[in-house]
């Protein structure tokens, strides 16, 4: 799972907090004040609030003239507010209920109602917990090795799964050694690819009964884009090609307009609307 990195929010904010006092004041730093039950400002000199000008109390309240004259005030800011809803929403996000940037089950496809046991849905990939858009591509959707969604090909909804240890095509693992490295398995007989922003691409998959993408018998292999969170069934790769072309061995494909020069360890498929490929013999 991917969090934003919230310390690094957390001192921008602090950044613009300091501008809020340093600029507050016509570009002078913010003088200390008291507001008395008047709401006038006097300051530690014990003259008033000057017109135009903004002071800040001992506990964080910045206030501002009214420009009245009189010294009367108004509450602009209150900072240890801000600051305490900022300690409690990285609070949130440490424990987990308020993580950034994860997939979701909802039973809706408005994203707009959770599903409690988070076993069965309309996938959401959410930036924070306002702000989720429903996901409508057929693949694999990876929070971390337990929580992953499968999203077959003629289903609206996904299915949580987890990553296993033993290699089979169409599948996912993690390493034994580092749980927080998943790889997918393009074929039985090659290497599983890391999900990382080395190998990000496109591969065929092997065909395997049952897989999720639409390959219906072992003549077909299906076209899929490798991501660092996601396995995703690719239609728009093909557009405007005739054919592509991948390795033997690895299974990548070779990038567009990359030409293949007749290299012996590629093959030429064909492929479908559908990413649903075929070796063209």
């Amino acid at each position: 799972m991917k969090l934003k990195n919230f310390d690094y929010l957390l001192f921008i904010i602090e950044i613009i907090l300091y501008f809020i006092l340093v600029n507050a004041n016509n570009g002078k730093n913010l003088n200390e004040c008291e507001k008395n039950e008047k709401n006038i400002c006097i300051m530690k000199d014990n003259t008033k609030l000057s017109n135009g000008q903004r002071c800040i109390s001992h506990n964080g309240d910045v206030f501002e003239s009214t420009n009245n004259g009189d010294g009367s005030c108004k509450l602009m800011y209150k900072l240890d507010e801000i600051y305490e809803m900022l300690v409690y929403s990285q609070e949130k996000r440490e424990s987990g209920e308020f993580a950034e940037n994860i997939y979701k089950l909802f039973n809706d496809d408005k994203c707009t109602i959770p599903e409690d046991e988070n076993k069965f849905g309309y996938l959401c990939y959410c930036e924070n917990d306002n702000n989720c858009e429903y996901v409508k591509e057929i693949g694999y959707f990876i929070n971390d090795k337990d929580n992953i969604y499968s999203c077959p090909k003629n289903e609206n909804k996904c299915t949580k799964i987890s990553s296993g240890v033993d290699c089979s095509n169409g599948e996912l693992i993690y390493d034994t050694n580092d749980n927080t490295k998943i790889s997918f398995c393009i074929s039985n007989e090659g290497s599983p690819v890391l999900l990382s922003a080395d190998n990000i691409g496109n591969y065929i998959v092997d065909h395997k009964e049952g897989n999720i993408f639409g390959s219906t018998n072992s003549e077909q292999f299906s076209l899929v884009k490798i991501n660092q969170n996601s396995v995703v069934l690719d239609k728009s790769f093909r557009k405007y090609l005739k054919f592509i072309y991948a390795d033997k061995i690895t299974n990548k494909v070779l990038d567009k307009g990359i030409c293949p020069n007749g290299s012996i360890n590629l093959i030429e498929l064909n492929c479908d609307e559908y990413a649903i490929c075929t070796e063209n013999h």
